[in-house]
């Protein structure tokens, strides 16, 4: 087995001398940042809905996690069908680990009524998982027939790994040497791999590019972080049309609607990290060719309330259903936009599995003029816990939710 050797080499002694600079970037930041933690916290110790309910699950993820043993290989390699079986096994692998590292990060960032020695387990077992992959994976590939399918998955599962780095970069556990190997591994093989799909059409050339920001975001790297903003706003030009269809994801026929939202997902958040990094806001950008975010998000909001008025017949994951997966898109883009019916629409379980406004109504964001939209009223919650809500003049009917009471699956 390879091993990426980094604490005597020139490159690491590189990484510790930036360290020692200022860094370009609050840590953590970008994607979730130390205010939203801030509120998250003071929320939670007040009991308010929704993030009490969020950090139930939180607690529940973590303390899942401190019983993973990492798993990294050699080669990620994902063949897609070529393989169905070695492509769930390196799918799942990625997604225990992943999912492992991002909570216990989280339990240890939120730090609510933990022990010293709680806390450090906590963020000892997210490093333990970091490091482990970043001292053994150092190839990420796919099948003969789509050899991006690696690349991809590392964007859209792995990503989490890299929201989990930022949320302990700062803890006193790590040792010099382990933070130059996971911070070189973010830079050579992650950072280089996802950034070959960032051209790509579609909602790869989305996660390429939302995987890549979160790693200049982590490197503290703010002219790579210019660079993937140019990028950024031409695929919002590419991808929407002034109608608000995605061309690409409409050419998936009856999983348009799911690819939709897997296209919208990882533009918005990278939206999100770029406002938070730079300062920059895209929410409100008009590009040459006229489709904005929120417009394609009107389009896809129109799909969950009624998937039959589409132009293809969608492949739908009913919202409320085991599976449904739109609900974090729509709840953190409400509050972005001020739309009440997209969080009226947000049922709960929201979607965790991928690494696009993962805990969504944990950190909640502000809207795209810098000033908080108001929840939806507590006595809402109440409504869609017994199943109809009136938004926008609409009567939508909606599964009890609010109070999770998940089964444990992820």
């Amino acid at each position: 087995m390879r091993v990426l050797c980094v604490p005597r080499s020139a490159l690491g002694l590189l990484l510790m001398l930036a360290a020692q600079a200022a860094p370009a970037f609050e840590h953590p930041g970008g994607p979730h940042t130390q205010a939203q933690l801030d509120q998250a916290r003071a929320a939670i110790l007040a009991g308010e809905e929704p993030w009490l309910s969020a950090y139930a699950d939180v607690v529940q993820f973590a303390e899942e996690g401190l019983a993973e043993q990492p798993s990294p290989v050699a080669v990620f390699d994902s063949p897609g069908d070529e393989d169905p079986v070695r492509n769930a096994e390196m799918k799942e692998n990625l997604k225990r680990d992943t999912e492992a590292a991002y909570y216990c990060a989280l339990m240890a960032a939120l730090d609510i009524d933990l022990t010293p020695a709680a806390r450090a387990d906590h963020a000892n077992k997210t490093r333990e998982i970091l490091v482990a992959w970043a001292s053994t994976t150092l190839e990420i590939s796919g099948g003969a027939l789509f050899p991006e399918n690696g690349k991809l998955k590392m964007a859209y599962i792995g990503s989490a790994m890299l929201m989990a780095g930022d949320l302990i970069l700062d803890d006193p556990g790590w040792t010099q040497s382990e933070k130059n190997q996971f911070l070189l591994w973010v830079k050579f093989i992650y950072r280089r791999n996802v950034v070959e799909i960032m051209d790509a059409s579609g909602n790869r050339g989305a996660w390429g590019l939302y995987a890549a920001m979160l790693a200049d975001h982590l490197l503290d790297d703010a002219p790579k972080m210019q660079e993937l903003e140019v990028r950024l706003r031409e695929i919002i030009d590419e991808q929407v049309e002034p109608d608000g269809t995605l061309p690409d994801a409409m050419a998936r026929g009856e999983k348009s609607l799911w690819y939709t939202y897997f296209t919208l997902a990882p533009l918005t958040h990278a939206v999100e990290t770029l406002r938070n990094d730079l300062g920059t806001d895209l929410y409100a950008l008009v590009p040459p060719s006229g489709g904005t975010l929120l417009q394609g998000l009107h389009r896809f909001h129109a799909g969950v309330l009624d998937p039959t008025g589409w132009s293809t017949i969608p492949q739908v994951l009913v919202p409320g259903g085991a599976d449904d997966w739109g609900a974090n898109l729509l709840f953190a883009m409400g509050h972005v936009y001020g739309e009440p019916g997209f969080v009226a629409s947000a049922t709960t379980p929201l979607e965790r599995r991928n690494g696009a406004w993962k805990e969504a109504d944990l950190f909640v964001p502000v809207s795209a003029e810098g000033i908080v939209v108001p929840l939806v009223p507590a006595v809402a919650y109440a409504w869609l816990a017994t199943g109809l809500l009136v938004a926008g003049g609409i009567a939508v009917q909606r599964r009890a939710g609010w109070i999770r009471a998940r089964s444990g699956a992820r």
